[in-house]
């Protein structure tokens, strides 16, 4: 019982001291030591410009996905129109925007089986040495046990 009791308060002051390394007066010193950024780190003002153009230099992102996955980019969209251009995406990373080839490898995580996705990523990587970093979203069917 005292276990018990331990990990949950454990667990509440984890919850409560989500994105508790913000520093709003000094950004540049923010020590990435121990930080935790979820979804409970909704303050775009507490991410300091450097960080954001540091990624927009630094990472070319290859996406990919089906119809659901679209639901990312289209919350990427709606926050260029929401916080400003700083948050802008295209695929090649033109005028400053984050570099994010959206639908840069074809199918889904769990189609035509569960192995083949990395295949494609391989293959989209090997021909384009700038990607930094490949992302998958998938639908149903990574989980469906008859997909195989």
């Amino acid at each position: 019982m005292k276990t018990l009791r331990f990990l949950l308060i454990l667990l509440i002051v984890v919850a409560i001291s989500g994105c508790e390394k913000e520093n709003k007066e000094n950004n540049n010193n923010i020590s990435f030591e121990n930080m935790i950024i979820d979804h409970n780190c909704t303050d775009l003002v507490a991410i300091p410009a450097a960080w954001i153009d540091s990624a927009k230099l630094k990472l070319h992102i290859a996406y990919g996905h089906t119809s659901h996955g679209s639901q990312l980019t289209t919350g990427m969209t709606g926050l260029i129109d929401f916080k400003g251009i700083e948050y802008a995406w295209n695929n090649g990373g033109t005028n400053g925007a984050l570099d994010l080839h959206d639908y840069a490898m074809s199918g889904d995580l769990g189609n035509p089986d569960r192995t083949s996705w990395a295949d494609r990523t391989r293959t989209y990587l090997d021909a384009n040495q700038k990607a930094y970093a490949a992302w998958w979203l998938w639908a149903g069917l990574a989980g469906w046990g008859g997909n195989k």
